[in-house]
This record gives structure tokens, sequence and C-alpha cells, in this order.
């Protein structure tokens, strides 16, 4: 998690002003394979639970659970979450905070 910039595609939506990134770029669109399995490093202490949803939105809506192996992480604990990316996923999905409103970013599933 860190500060958000103007560029950060949800920065009007964002009232927090921290978003999730990736390769240290707030809401960094990326591309996954379906079939493959990805990590997702997460350090839980600044308390932004992360998950796969089907919108923007966050903040627990749209979750997308298949394939989805969240472990139990306490505050100030590094954990890892990890997604195999389902034959059955949409061609789009986002990670997201289970709190926080438009902090995360889009992900594109590729064939």
């Amino acid at each position: 998690v860190q500060d958000t910039t103007s560029s950060y595609p949800y920065t009007d939506q964002n009232n927090r002003g921290v978003a999730y990134a990736i390769d240290g770029e707030a809401g960094k669109v990326i591309t996954l394979q379906r079939g493959e399995t990805y990590e997702f490093v997460l350090d839980y202490s600044s308390n932004h639970p992360f998950y796969v949803g089907e919108n923007a939105e966050g903040q627990g809506t749209g979750r997308f659970d298949e394939g989805v192996e969240t472990p139990d992480g306490n505050n100030g604990e590094e954990v890892s979450v990890f997604f195999t990316v389902p034959s059955s996923a949409p061609d789009s999905l986002f990670y997201q905070c289970g709190i926080h409103q438009y902090m995360g970013g889009k992900m594109d599933i590729a064939n």
C-alpha cells in the first residue's frame, strides 16, 4: 500500500489517499493467464485485507473467490495470497481492499 497520485485510475473515488501498489505503481493494471497461479505478497500491518473482486469499487463487494487461497494474517505479518486463475474467470477482475473503496487495480485475464 502506498500513497496515490493524480495518475491513480480511481483518484476521484478513493478517499483514503492510499492504494495497493504492484512493482511500486499504485493501481497498476496487470495481465494474468487462465490456469496460472500468482502470488501476491502482502504486509498486513496496513490493515487492508486483500481480495479479488469483479468490480473496481472494493470494500468487499463483488468478491470472486474461485481459485483464491487467502491465509489468515495478523497485523505486522507478511502473508501470501495465491490466485489460480480459473478458466471460467471473466476477462477483467480487480485486486481490492476488503475494508476501503477504490484501493485496487485492474487484472486483465488472458487465455
